[in-house]
């Protein structure tokens, strides 16, 4: 599960009727969906339903709203669902390499892999076996765009989704990387922070829906049916090799 991103939807009056607008004060895009109800009233240009939001701005206009008839009674309803990132990319870099999310010169074993029965039935995630206090560095550049660490809850049924920790990175085509399960207070990086691929940014842990201390990996895209999971692949050994990796091998790190 992920944090509802910080931003607000609000109207005002116009001389034509109303506007809308919203605040993203988040570091990503947003996608604002608008569902209307209108009486005597409609959208000034284009259909509106769907806005895309730049990051951190103040008073994005999403669309106008018209009087029909202004002999008669008008107004309107609006309700909406934000989610992270733009909804409008539909491509994203397929062929790009990732970092093992673990230190140079160490390696790790491959709990859980790509569509799972544990808890990856239906996800491109990576599940790494690691001990509390294990060193996590990025995968890929991006920009920390949500940090939650303050639960310390475990289990290993769907429930204790809700008490994840992880940190959440935005990458230039779009997509998104979730690290999770880390420790309470496990993040050495904060939203807003541009990183680099290798980074350190936090530190595992045993938090959430888990069957052990672990790293949870994945990189998808966001859309208002959920998390799209993509799959990834990684540099292993020197950096001269990329693979898909597979449950309950061992991946070495040394670049």
């Amino acid at each position: 599960m992920l944090a509802t991103p910080n931003a607000s939807v609000y109207y005002e009056y116009t001389s034509e009727g109303y506007a809308l607008f919203a605040d993203n004060e988040e570091f990503c895009p947003i996608t604002v969906a608008v569902e209307l109800e209108l009486i005597n009233m409609k959208i000034a240009a284009g259909d509106g339903v769907m806005n895309v939001v730049p990051p951190n701005v103040k008073k994005y206009k999403i669309l106008d709203l018209v009087v029909v008839n202004r002999l008669d009674l008008y107004s309107f309803e609006y309700h909406k669902k934000i989610l992270f990132g733009d909804f409008t990319v539909e491509k994203y870099d397929v062929g790009h390499l990732y970092y093992l999310p673990f230190k140079k010169g160490s390696s790790s074993r491959v709990k859980q892999g790509y569509l799972d029965s544990f808890s990856h039935q239906n996800s491109f995630a990576i599940d790494f076996d690691m001990s509390i206090g294990t060193e996590i560095y990025a995968a890929r550049e991006g920009v920390v765009v949500s940090v939650v660490q303050e639960h310390t809850a475990t289990c290993n049924t769907i429930n204790c989704e809700a008490y994840d920790n992880y940190i959440l990175v935005y990458h230039t085509d779009g997509t998104f990387a979730k690290y999770a399960h880390i420790r309470q207070n496990g993040a050495v990086v904060s939203s807003g922070d541009s990183i680099t691929a290798g980074q350190h940014i936090g530190y595992s842990g045993n938090v959430g829906r888990t069957n052990g201390a672990e790293l949870h990996f994945e990189v998808f895209r966001l859309t208002f049916n959920g998390p799209q999971t993509v799959k990834t692949n990684f540099l292993i050994g020197d950096g001269g090799d990329y693979v898909i990796l597979n449950a309950n091998q061992r991946y070495f790190r040394n670049y």
